[in-house]
C-alpha cells in the first residue's frame, strides 16, 4: 500500500475516534506558549500543578462535562485506591473507571502518562478521552517508539484544539521514517507557526529554473531544525553583494542547523583578503568553513593575526576551515611572528615543511658572520633548500655563513627586500628560482632592509660572479625595505649613484638580473634603472630586466652559468643591457 493510503487510512481511524469537528477549525488559531521550553520532550522538569497556576488556569474547571463511558474498555489494575479514585473524581463529574483507566497508562519508560491524578482531571476538561488516548498510543515510529508518549503535551494540544494538526504531522513520512519523532518537536513546530499542510506550501518553492527548492530528503531535515516557509522564502530572495547566495534546500537546511540568519551571512560575506577581494564568494565556502567547527566569532580571532606587513596570515577560505578543524597551524604560526617571523607566509611554509618552534627559537637569537641577524625567511630556506638543523648550528658555531661556503663554484649574492607587501618572493616559484641557483653557485643571500645593507653585502661577498637585486620595483625604483615614503634609503633609484663604486668590486664578467618590475620600461635610451644601472657599471656587466610587471612564473633560466634569463609577461619582456 502507498503511503499516502496509509496516511489515509490512519486518518480516518483516529478522526473517528478524537472528533471530526475540531478538524475544521480556524487554521488561524495559534498555540500559546507555556512557561516552560518544549523543545525536544519527551521527559519534563516541572510538574503540572505548578505549570497551570503559572497559567492563571483553575485546576479543575466548573463546568460540567458528560461522563465518559468505558463499558466496553477491558478494565486494567486500580492504581488508586477506591476512597481516593472518589474524592479525586468530586462530584460525580467522572467515572472512577475513567479516571483510573487514565491514572493507570504509562509511558515507554514505563512511567505514568500523567504526572498525577489533577493532570488527568485538566485532561478531561479540556475534552480528552480514553479513545483519544489509546488512539494516539498507536502512533509509532519505525523503531517502536511512541510519538504520543508525554501527557502533558498531548493536554496542551488538546487545550489549544490543536491536537487533529498534531496527529496529521506525526503520520507524515520521509525517507528515514517520520517526520516528527515525538510530540515535543510537533509542539515545537506548531508554536513556531507551523502548520499541518506545510508540505504543498514548502514543494511550491521553486528556483529560477522551475526546479522544486526543496526534495523529500531536505524537507524534513529542515523542518526538524525549526525551519519556516516565511523564513525560507525571505532567505532564498535575499541578495548579498548583488547576487543570490541561498539556492536549494541543502543550503536553507545548512543554515537552520546552524543556527545562521540572514544578517550572519552578510557579516562573512563583507570580510575581505589581503587584495581586498571577499574571502567567502559563495555560500559553499562557508559551509566549508562552519562544518569543520569555525564560527564568526572563530574566523575574527583568525583573521586578527598579522605579519609586519599588515596581511592577515590566514585568509583564503579553506584554509581558515583546515585551521577550524585544527588550530594548531594557526597557534604555530602565532608563536613564530612573537619570535620575529616579519612575514606569515615565511611561518607557514617553515611550519609546513617540518620547522619546530624551538629549533627557530635558538636560530633567531644568533647573528650571522656579516653581523645581521638571521630572520624567519632564512629559516625557511634553510627548510626548502634541504640544509639539515644540524648543519645549520655547527655553521652558526663556527661562525660561518649557513648558505656560503665560497668553494670551487661560481659565487652570486642574492640581495631580497624586507618589503614584500604581496608575498610574491615568498611563493613556490621564486623559491624555487632560488634552490635552481643554489645547486650552481655558491649563494650568499641577504635580506635587506635598505641600501645601506645591500651595499655592505656586496663589498663582503668575493668575486661576485652574478648579482640578483630582489623587491617590488617601478621605472626609476626597486624597494627594499618599508617605511617612511620619504626615506630614500629604503630603495635603489636613480640617485644612488654610490652604488657605481660597489657594482666596481664585481668580477668583470658579473651578470646583474634586476629581479623587479618595470626596471627597464621604455627600453634603450630611456632614463629607467636598467639603463642607470649599466651605465654605473661601466657597462663592463651584462644586465637583464624587465620593461613590464611580471610573476616568478615568467622567469626562465636559458642557462645558469653564464646566467642567461627570459623574462615572460603576456610575451617577451625581456630587456638586455651592457
Amino acid at each position: 500500500m502507498s503511503s499516502y493510503l496509509r496516511r489515509l487510512g490512519m486518518y480516518a481511524f483516529l478522526l473517528a475516534s478524537i472528533g471530526t469537528a475540531c478538524f475544521f477549525r480556524s487554521k488561524s488559531h495559534s498555540l500559546r506558549r507555556p512557561d516552560i521550553a518544549l523543545a525536544n520532550i519527551p521527559t519534563r522538569t516541572l510538574v503540572l500543578e505548578d505549570i497551570l497556576k503559572k497559567d492563571n488556569k483553575p485546576l479543575i474547571s466548573t463546568e460540567s462535562e458528560p461522563e465518559e463511558q468505558a463499558e466496553a474498555e477491558p478494565k486494567e489494575e486500580q492504581a488508586v485506591s477506591q476512597d481516593a479514585a472518589e474524592e479525586l473524581a468530586g462530584s460525580n463529574r467522572y467515572s472512577i473507571e475513567t479516571i483510573e483507566r487514565i491514572v493507570s497508562m504509562k509511558n515507554s519508560k514505563d512511567g505514568n502518562l500523567f504526572d498525577n491524578r489533577d493532570a488527568v482531571i485538566s485532561f478531561l476538561d479540556a475534552g480528552g478521552t480514553i479513545g483519544e488516548l489509546e488512539s494516539l498510543r498507536g502512533i509509532v515510529t519505525e523503531d517502536r517508539q511512541r510519538v504520543f508518549d508525554d501527557g502533558y503535551l498531548i493536554y496542551i494540544l488538546k487545550r489549544e484544539d490543536r491536537l487533529i494538526d498534531a496527529v496529521r504531522l506525526a503520520l507524515n513520512e520521509d525517507y528515514d521514517g517520520r517526520l516528527f519523532r515525538n510530540a515535543g518537536q510537533i509542539v515545537k513546530f506548531l508554536q513556531e507557526g507551523g502548520e499541518a499542510d506545510y508540505e504543498e506550501k514548502f514543494f511550491s518553492l521553486k528556483d529560477s529554473n522551475g526546479k522544486q527548492i526543496f526534495t523529500e530528503h531536505t524537507l524534513p531535515d529542515y523542518v526538524r531544525a525549526g525551519g519556516t516557509y516565511d523564513e525560507a522564502v525571505e532567505l532564498l530572495n535575499a541578495k548579498i553583494n548583488g547576487k543570490k547566495v541561498v539556492e536549494d534546500g541543502y543550503d536553507l537546511v545548512f543554515l537552520k542547523k546552524n543556527k545562521l540568519s540572514l544578517s550572519d551571512l552578510r557579516k562573512f560575506f563583507a570580510l575581505l583578503d589581503n587584495r581586498d577581494k571577499p574571502i567567502f564568494s559563495c555560500l559553499f565556502d562557508v559551509r566549508s568553513f562552519v562544518d569543520n567547527g569555525g564560527s564568526y566569532s572563530k574566523l575574527m580571532e583568525y583573521l586578527s593575526l598579522k605579519d609586519s606587513e599588515g596581511r592577515a596570515v590566514f585568509d583564503v577560505y579553506f584554509e581558515l576551515a583546515n585551521i577550524a578543524k585544527d588550530d594548531s597551524e594557526f597557534r604555530k604560526s602565532k608563536a613564530l611572528l612573537e619570535l620575529g617571523f616579519t612575514h606569515g607566509e615565511d611561518a607557514r611554509k617553515y611550519l609546513k615543511l617540518g620547522g619546530t618552534i624551538e629549533f627557530a627559537e635558538k636560530v633567531l637569537k644568533e647573528t650571522k658572520p656579516n653581523g645581521n641577524r638571521y630572520r624567519g625567511f632564512d629559516l625557511l630556506l634553510f627548510r626548502y633548500l634541504k640544509i639539515s638543523d644540524e648543519e645549520v648550528m655547527d655553521s652558526i658555531k663556527e661562525g660561518r655563513d649557513v648558505l656560503f661556503q665560497d668553494t670551487h663554484k661560481p659565487n652570486t649574492l642574492v640581495v631580497y627586500p624586507l618589503a614584500d607587501h604581496n608575498a610574491v618572493f615568498r611563493n613556490e616559484p621564486s623559491l624555487e628560482f632560488l634552490k635552481k641557483i643554489y645547486s650552481t653557485y655558491d649563494m650568499r643571500l641577504v635580506v635587506a632592509p635598505n641600501e645601506q645593507t645591500a651595499y655592505r653585502a656586496i663589498e663582503s661577498t668575493p668575486n661576485i660572479e652574478l648579482l640578483i637585486l630582489c623587491g617590488h620595483g617601478s621605472k626609476d625604483s626597486l624597494v627594499l625595505g618599508r617605511g617612511d615614503k620619504d626615506d630614500e634609503t629604503l630603495t635603489l633609484d636613480l640617485s644612488d649613484t654610490e652604488i657605481g663604486r660597489y657594482l666596481s668590486m664585481l668580477n668583470t664578467r658579473a651578470v646583474i638580473f634586476l629581479d623587479s618590475c618595470l626596471n627597464a620600461k621604455g627600453g634603450k635610451g630611456e632614463r629607467n634603472l636598467a639603463n642607470f644601472t649599466a651605465r654605473l657599471s661601466r657597462k663592463r656587466n651584462t644586465i637583464y630586466a624587465a620593461r613590464t610587471s611580471f610573476c616568478a612564473p615568467g622567469i626562465h633560466v636559458k642557462n645558469l652559468y653564464p646566467f642567461k634569463v627570459q623574462i615572460i609577461s603576456g610575451g617577451d619582456q625581456t630587456y638586455k643591457a651592457r
